[in-house]
């Protein structure tokens, strides 16, 4: 990765398919907002859903936070809940 895709106008132009891991990456930690989650394509919530151990999503709005529990649902046999302010996966 380049300085300038380093830099924060640089990290804003990603999509979540160019965040994911790599394979020898031993970290598979994101944070989410809600903002990014409408820029959020099938493909994008897969990779993210299958490729991640750990997932933050903050600052979401209610609607985004059944999205969230509707497509972890959707990824197979997952137990999701919303409690209160907060999602547990």
């Amino acid at each position: 990765m380049t300085s300038e895709e380093n830099s924060v106008p640089g990290l804003l132009k990603r999509t979540a398919s160019d965040m994911r891991p790599q394979e020898e990456d031993p970290i598979r930690a994101l944070v989410l907002t809600g903002d990014d989650l409408e820029e959020l394509t099938t493909a994008d919530w897969d990779i993210i859903l299958t490729k991640y151990t750990e997932i933050v999503f903050s600052r979401t709005n209610p609607e985004q936070k059944m999205l969230i529990v509707e497509e972890t649902k959707r990824r197979g046999d997952n137990i999701v809940a919303v409690v209160s302010v907060y999602i547990s996966i």
